[in-house]
């Protein structure tokens, strides 16, 4: 296949075969194979002839009035006098300035290169220069403070937070401290595994577990004559007959027409008992009970006041 390559091109005039549509560019010495790019990836550098004086080996790279610092020499394409210079033999380069082996460029020497590539490094990414707006769509976004912004859903093999979450839902397993929530969250927890919750709103769960001791406003306490007796209680099971009534969040019950208030313990006996001395059971609107059989003994009198009641079982 014959190619007819233009006469007297000019350095960087680009040809393409109708026939076989592959393109080539003039390098001033030779056509070179050229696949076209965009202009994010090759930059024009500004001439620097005007300070070629035959002496100075050492030259500034710029492109648009931006210094470029090429990440070898390599990556430049540089053309002295219609002579396209080797890389790392007629030049090298260190951060943004290219320096000529010799001789140095006279005045009036004409000058024209191309950074080829983006001038980022080709092993790593340098630090600070990957943006959200880099990231495909739905990916998150941050801030200079180094908050961390995640619309959908987030899922983490393990989350630490330092500064403070803002959600609107938490779901999954939450392990360690659970600590600096805003935005009124709504927690799904499948299990929390350590750590201490701290809630100003409600906690809704299925059962809880252990004695109950530290949880406030939950359960009952039973006393006896004034006296704690337990705490934490909830559940007391009667036999037999039982009204209850309440009033200032305080029940009272009646078990088998026997008041749990104002019982005079003296009053009480079970079999079997022998009453020596006579008493009165005359405390007002009270019932009196006995496990018989009750013994009185000579002299002895049981005085049962008006409105009171005993009853001997």
């Amino acid at each position: 296949m014959a190619l007819n390559f233009p006469n007297s091109p000019g350095i960087g005039s680009v040809f393409t075969d109708s026939t076989s549509g592959f393109s080539y560019e003039w390098n001033g010495t030779v056509w070179k194979s050229f696949s076209s790019a965009t202009a994010s990836n090759i930059q024009v550098l500004d001439d620097i002839n005007g300070s070629f004086n035959g002496v100075t080996l050492t030259f500034a790279l710029t492109s648009g009035g931006t210094a470029v610092s090429p990440v070898n020499a390599q990556q430049l394409d540089i053309n002295l006098g219609g002579v396209i210079q080797a890389p790392g033999t007629d030049y090298t380069v260190s951060g943004s300035n290219i320096t000529f082996t010799g001789p140095a460029p006279t005045a009036g020497l004409t000058f024209s290169g191309k950074l080829l590539g983006g001038a980022l490094p080709l092993n790593t990414i340098a630090d600070g220069t990957v943006t959200p707006t880099k990231l495909s769509a739905g990916g998150p976004s941050w801030n200079s403070g180094g908050d961390l912004y995640v619309t959908g859903v987030g899922t983490f093999g393990n989350l630490r937070v330092t500064g403070v979450a803002t959600a609107t839902t938490f779901s999954g397993n939450l392990s360690g401290n659970a600590t600096g929530l805003s935005g009124t969250p709504n927690i799904t927890v499948g299990n929390i595994t350590s750590g201490n919750i701290n809630s100003s709103g409600v906690v809704t769960a299925t059962s809880f577990k252990g004695d109950g001791s530290q949880l406030s406003g939950v359960g009952l306490e039973l006393k006896t004559a004034g006296v704690s007796a337990g705490t934490g209680i909830t559940s007391i099971n009667f036999s037999g007959a039982v009204v209850s009534t309440s009033s200032a969040g305080v029940s009272t019950v009646t078990i088998s027409g026997i008041s749990s208030t104002g019982i005079s313990t003296a009053a009480i006996w079970s079999n079997p008992s022998v009453i020596l001395t006579s008493i009165g059971l005359t405390q007002g609107n009270n019932n009196y009970g006995a496990f018989g059989p009750i013994t009185v003994s000579v002299g002895a009198t049981v005085t049962v006041g008006v409105a009171n009641t005993w009853i001997i079982v």
